[in-house]
């Protein structure tokens, strides 16, 4: 996911997380990958950049994170309770087969795009989320 207060998945769910209705997805433990939209911005401008970079390049931050202790770190900035599970069967009926893209774990490492240079601004999700949100 690309993470922005702009817009977005992260943009959707703070209205949820400052009213006290965050929670985790399912059982939680599914690796959530997710990249700020600055260093996707940077990383297709590095690889303009770089003709030597060929083929397919993963796009997330290097450090995936957990979809429980997303919800847990997004709900402590907001200083806001995320007691709340949303049940697999709820996600599936809500979505259809979309949920399956916030259950299924995806622990993607940006190892090709990593190993050709580039340098994330933003590799830690909790140290993200606490410099864009410090404001909100």
């Amino acid at each position: 996911m690309v993470f922005s207060t702009k817009g977005g998945a992260l943009a959707k769910m703070l209205p949820l997380y400052k009213w006290g209705l965050g929670g985790k997805l399912g059982n939680g433990e599914q690796y959530f990958p997710w990249i700020a939209l600055e260093d996707m911005v940077n990383g297709i401008l590095f690889l303009l950049d770089h003709s030597k970079c060929r083929g397919a390049f993963n796009f997330s931050a290097p450090n995936p994170i957990k979809q429980h202790k997303f919800n847990r770190t997004l709900a402590r900035i907001l200083k806001r309770p995320a007691f709340t599970t949303i049940p697999k069967w709820l996600l599936h009926f809500m979505l259809g087969e979309r949920a399956n893209l916030l259950l299924e774990s995806q622990n993607v490492v940006p190892e090709k795009l990593l190993n050709s240079g580039f340098q994330f601004q933003y590799s830690d999700c909790k140290n993200y989320l606490e410099e864009i949100l410090k404001n909100k």
